[in-house]
């Protein structure tokens, strides 16, 4: 009878325990950009060229992540077919599942606007479960001041809170907060700017965080990287798939490695060899 316990304790211990998975974060791969900075026109090859996205793609299978996600800027002109099929075009050959957040230059919030961005990548807000672990995606664009989106940037918010409300009885081992643009860019108090969510609607956001203990935000928008922790939770912004002088980093990802316990991180350049993913 001793045994059986035993063995029955040992089996229920291995269902409760998540299997590590990982994944990588790309952002801000803006096709278009050279035209966007003003350094070729419109429509010309070199605005159109995707090597750079098409050489992650293929570090990424290489290195066998359970899926990527993207941080949105996916194009710099989210009316310009062209671009979206520029980003398909580099993004269609992953060998895993693509997620991606809204970016400032991929969403126009209206409903002819949405309507777009649903069929050029999926919804806006969104969530998903990975080995016991929470994703939430929401699009932070609509905390931007100009849109003048109040209703919709509430009701999400309103389906952020239901659901990390709901988590509570779901034993989760991370939550994840997926968006944009990130909630803090250098500190909580920060002055409202192009970097971060506002302050009169960060104050809500940041609430929400510490009350149902999310342990990341995964963000882009500011080209560089920051990693800051806040009130227990981890608000990680990585670097634009285009560069920038600010980073000391070379273009490249982030990689996640999740254990029950635990996250890992690494940046992970793209030059250089892949290896296959060891959890």
């Amino acid at each position: 009878m001793k045994l059986i316990a035993a063995v029955f304790i040992f089996i229920c211990s291995c269902a409760v325990m998540a299997k590590p998975f990982s994944f990588i974060q790309l952002s801000d791969p803006h096709m278009g950009w050279l035209a966007a900075i003003k350094q070729v026109e419109v429509g010309t090859p070199e605005s159109l060229d995707n090597t750079v996205l098409k050489q992650a793609v293929k570090k990424i299978n290489e290195m066998q992540p359970d899926f990527v996600f993207c941080s949105g800027d996916m194009v710099s002109y989210p009316n310009d077919a062209r671009y979206v099929g520029k980003f398909r075009e580099a993004t269609e050959g992953l060998k895993c599942p693509l997620y991606c957040a809204a970016g400032n230059h991929d969403i126009i919030i209206n409903p002819n606007g949405l309507q777009k961005y649903y069929a050029d990548y999926g919804r806006d807000y969104y969530k998903f479960v990975k080995n016991n672990s929470l994703f939430l995606c929401v699009d932070t664009c609509a905390t931007e001041r100009y849109r003048n989106s109040g209703e919709y940037e509430e009701r999400q918010r309103r389906w952020l809170e239901n659901n990390l409300e709901g988590s509570r009885t779901c034993g989760y081992d991370h939550i994840f907060v997926l968006c944009h643009i990130p909630f803090i860019s250098e500190s909580y108090d920060e002055e409202e700017s192009y970097n971060a969510v506002r302050p009169d609607l960060r104050e809500k956001y940041l609430a929400l965080l510490e009350k149902y203990h999310v342990g990341y935000v995964l963000a882009g928008h500011l080209h560089w990287e920051t990693d800051i922790t806040y009130k227990g939770t981890r608000h990680i912004c990585v670097r634009s798939m285009v560069g920038c002088a600010q980073s000391k980093l070379p273009v490249g990802f982030m990689l996640y490695k999740v254990y029950d316990d635990r996250v890992e991180t690494e940046w992970v350049p793209l030059e250089g060899d892949a290896k296959k993913i060891v959890l």
